[in-house]
């Protein structure tokens, strides 16, 4: 009997030690909450959120989305692009840190690039290296990594009131887009960067380029001129493709055909009056000069016989591009240019 209680007793003190250590334990090592240790014990309105720690509106935001990616062959390089959206409406990042990472086509890293950025509420924006030295043939893939947003209310984080008008895309020893820059905004702005991105006739990326405004104040407009260090063409598009005459058209008659008829002999030298889609008694004379000039019966009308030679003649002067050209030709009417000022 005298043994049992022994045992009892031993049994109630080793857990009432037990428990001592544990306290002293957990008194001297309890770790000290966080913000980042996945519980709420620090007065946070929600799971490491609120309180002292970020806002849970702000932990709740989605990242910022990398849509594409492109690598752009530049003479003696590689043009790097890589598409980004903010799809937070309300919150912007004022400032987040990307990474580009070339490699080869053994997965070997090639190039490495670290640069900062920002992303204002809701907005499409391009991250973009013109130009490294890299051989197009050394590179097979790029990375795009993003990291540490500072996320800022749209209340606060207002994008720049900045409109670009007059945009142009030209070819002059090289592809280059005009625009004018216009401050709307009542705010002045230094180190305004403005970017272009040129499209072929399919919608391929196949140039980007930038220029910077030292200082825009408020209500000024510049004019920029962004050049292309690649050798592109311009894409023409090819008017008379799409000019066929199936009917007769005679004096008195109106509409396309006689447009496209009045353009037709204007090309051809025949013609110099207003493309006005009234068959009058100009383009009765020029259609009849253009018929003697050609040996056919000059009817002054546009019969069978007339349309089946401006046909083939159209058909024969209407250039044929190779698919490499098409790829490589700058479409004027898929331009985009837009303007970038961190606040």
């Amino acid at each position: 009997m005298r043994l049992l209680k022994q045992i009892i007793y031993g049994f109630f003190i080793g857990i009432v030690f037990a428990l001592l250590v544990w306290w002293v334990v957990g008194w001297f090592y309890h770790p000290v909450p966080t913000c980042f240790d996945n519980t709420q014990n620090q007065g946070e309105t929600g799971v490491d959120c609120g309180g002292a720690c970020v806002s849970c509106e702000v932990k709740s935001l989605q990242p910022i989305s990398i849509l594409h990616k492109y690598i752009i062959p530049v003479p003696g390089g590689v043009g790097i692009v890589a598409e980004l959206l903010n799809p937070n409406q309300k919150w912007g990042a004022r400032s987040f840190s990307y990474t580009f990472t070339l490699k080869d086509q053994f997965s070997n890293t090639v190039f490495d690039k670290t640069g900062s950025w920002f992303a204002y509420p809701g907005e499409l924006t391009y991250l973009i290296i013109p130009r490294t030295s890299l051989a197009s043939s050394s590179v097979a893939s790029v990375a795009v990594t993003l990291d540490s947003p500072q996320w800022v209310s749209s209340d606060v984080f207002v994008k720049p009131n900045i409109e670009v008008q007059d945009m142009r895309t030209e070819y002059n020893k090289g592809v280059i887009v005009q625009a004018t820059i216009h401050n709307i905004d009542t705010r002045s702005f230094s180190n305004v960067l403005v970017s272009a991105l040129v499209f072929n006739h399919a919608g391929a990326l196949i140039g980007a380029s930038q220029t910077s405004i030292d200082s825009l104040s408020t209500l000024d407009s510049q004019n920029v001129k962004i050049s292309f260090p690649q050798n592109l063409d311009m894409y023409q598009p090819v008017i008379n493709a799409s000019i066929s005459f199936a009917q007769d058209v005679r004096a008195g008659d109106t509409g396309t055909d006689v447009q496209n008829l009045q353009s037709v002999l204007t090309e051809q030298g025949f013609y110099i009056g207003a493309i006005s889609g009234f068959f009058d008694a100009p383009t009765q004379t020029a259609l009849t000069a253009f018929q003697q000039k050609n040996n056919l019966a000059p009817t002054g009308i546009l019969d069978s016989s007339t349309r089946s030679f401006l046909n083939a003649l159209l058909q024969s002067e209407t250039p044929q591009q190779t698919l490499q050209e098409k790829d490589t030709s700058v479409d004027a009417t898929k331009t985009k240019v837009f303007v970038n000022v961190s606040l």
